[in-house]
């Protein structure tokens, strides 16, 4: 009896230790016991996973089956083992899992006919089967995919995160994945903040305020809730408008700002305030709106023009305000086209957007079916009991964005943009230089010179082109620190998270699926290049100077795209087009 007491009494006090080192300190309890445990499990129980998650393949093996035989007067029967070919159920092979803060990761090579979107498809089964939050899916290399697996919700319990030390972003919480949700205006300029009453639209623009404070950066609030909201602010706030009628004084007065920061960077020589001398670089301003509705709410026909001054002012800053270091965060409850055309304007030029629980559909759709349709069931299902919980979208957040930008633009060749390096890109002078081409020749990826002589040129970039190349080098360093060791420098502007070339056919991949998630018409890569023909056809570019921007080596190449002149409905289209957005 004294045995048995003293067994339950170890068994107990070594749970309540196991309880309190996975709640103290949960990240040293994950590492020494709980990943261990979960490894062994993933890798005994992988092969009947695959299978019930439809993740295997049939294959011819040899293999001793029995086989019956004649029938023995007895009447028995009987067996034969005989080794021949047979179908077997075959796994997709699995390296050994790896720890992370929040899961593991493992690498899986795919099987005959598989593609990364047919894990993607089983994701969801996967995380039931191993009982884990969630499985995320993602392929840097050709016949690999990785399998990042969250064990518990990060977002059930925030812990406070260390703030930004890099201007103008600020760490707002934490991402599905348990990494930090940071707003960077640098490379999403303008911020749509979208939510229901009491959903945590306004405690995020609480969290912004507090997280640029420290920032010698200007800050400048339109508070359409009397102050309620931004007052406590006041100290820290280069102006503060709690009615319309102030924030038609304060919006002249950002416009005036930005016509002087435009002067100032016309006779610098400079496209943007980030060209200019620190010296006399002017502080960069963050516009935070609050209720952005009423400033387009009209009561009767008296505030009609102050309501169109409001519009017009708040767009003119929209769409220039990004070269001129003026940054636009505006939440509301409901954005959409019922608060007339100046919405929707200002909407189209906000690419980052946060939807936060909302009461109706259309508000989700008005938020983000634009950017990301798929996005639209999550924000529907977020709670009332989730406070604080959003769905974040934006135009940037593809890590080819710079790649589909250059072959739009400037008709860059499949091959020219995989091998452009970053030593050919002058970045400070929007030019970069076109002499390299990635390509694989009898299964292997060859980094050579252009093919022609025409092919190596020098091409301006314009303002669009260096926007996307700054984001894209900020997110090479991130993956550079995040991939660590693994990381290998080859200098390409483009590569895998780890540095590697990506392959030619993987960016065909890609480029389809973005067609696809822009409902768009497909067409191949090489296609582009007579888009941008087209393009340059229709604005009236001389033949000579479309010859040097395609950099055709005959000019009858390309005065035979010059051939199909674009019709004259087309021309006034685009000549409407050019008036709307300058």
């Amino acid at each position: 009896m004294r045995d048995a007491l003293l067994v339950l009494t170890v068994l107990a006090a070594t749970a309540a230790g196991l309880w309190a080192w996975r709640r103290l300190h949960y990240p040293s309890f994950w590492l020494a016991l709980g990943f261990p445990l979960a490894a062994l499990f993933v890798r005994t129980s992988w092969r009947r996973v695959a299978l019930g998650c439809g993740l295997t393949k049939k294959r011819q093996r040899w293999w001793f089956t029995t086989v019956p035989g004649a029938i023995a007067s007895t009447g028995l029967v009987k067996v034969r083992r005989r080794f021949q070919r047979v179908a077997v159920d075959t796994k997709p092979f699995m390296w050994l899992p790896l720890p992370t803060r929040n899961g593991w990761r493992v690498t899986l090579h795919t099987l005959e006919g598989q593609t990364p979107g047919d894990y993607a498809d089983a994701a969801e089964r996967l995380a039931h089967s191993w009982g884990v939050h969630a499985v995320r899916v993602s392929s840097d290399k050709p016949g690999r995919v990785r399998l990042s697996v969250t064990v518990r919700d990060p977002l059930v319990k925030v812990e406070e995160l260390p703030p930004s030390t890099e201007l103008l972003k600020v760490t707002v919480g934490r991402l599905e994945t348990g990494g930090p949700w940071v707003i960077d205006f640098k490379t999403v300029p303008h911020w749509i903040n979208a939510g229901a009453t009491q959903s945590g639209k306004s405690n995020l623009a609480n969290a912004l305020i507090v997280g640029l404070a420290p920032q010698p950066v200007a800050l400048v609030g339109f508070d359409l809730k009397g102050g309620v909201e931004f007052t406590p602010y006041a100290p820290r706030l280069s102006a503060l408008a709690t009615t319309r009628a102030e924030s038609v004084t304060l919006l002249e007065d950002l416009v005036g700002l930005m016509l002087d920061r435009m002067g100032l960077c016309r006779q610098a020589g400079a496209r943007n305030i980030w060209q200019l001398p620190p010296a006399i670089r002017p502080v960069p301003v963050v516009v935070l709106v609050d209720e952005l509705a009423e400033l387009y709410l009209m009561a009767d026909k008296s505030e009609k023009d102050e309501i169109a001054k409001t519009s017009t002012a708040l767009l003119r800053v929209a769409q220039l305000g990004r070269a001129f270091g003026i940054y636009l965060f505006c939440c509301g409850q409901r954005i959409g086209s019922d608060l007339g055309p100046g919405v929707t304007s200002l909407r189209a030029q906000c690419s980052g957007r946060i939807c936060h629980r909302v009461n109706d559909p259309e508000t989700a759709t008005m938020t983000l079916g634009d950017l990301d349709p798929a996005a639209l069931v999550s924000a529907r299902a977020i709670a009332a009991e989730t406070p604080g919980v959003a769905i974040v979208a934006s135009h940037r957040r593809d890590p080819l964005y710079a790649a589909y930008v250059l072959v739009l633009a400037t008709g860059l060749r499949r091959g020219e943009l995989l091998g452009l390096r970053w030593q050919d890109v002058d970045l400070d002078n929007a030019e970069m230089t076109i002499a390299w081409q990635l390509q694989r020749v009898r299964g292997q990826l060859h980094h050579r010179e252009t093919k022609t002589e025409a092919s190596d040129a020098v091409l301006p970039l314009i303002d669009v082109c260096v926007t996307a190349l700054k984001g894209r080098r900020e997110d090479r360093e991130r993956s550079r620190r995040a991939a660590g060791n693994e990381w290998i420098e080859n200098g390409l502007v483009f590569t895998t998270r780890t540095g590697r070339p990506i392959e030619p056919r993987n960016f065909n991949r890609s480029f389809a699926k973005a067609i696809e998630h822009a409902k768009v018409r497909s067409i191949p890569v090489h296609a582009t290049r007579k888009t941008c023909a087209s393009l340059l056809v229709a604005l009236d570019v001389h033949p000579r100077i479309a010859m040097q921007i395609l950099r055709h080596s005959q000019i009858a190449v390309t005065m035979n795209i010059y051939s199909e002149v674009s019709s004259e409905a087309t021309r006034n289209a685009l000549r409407r087009l050019g008036e709307q957005l300058f």
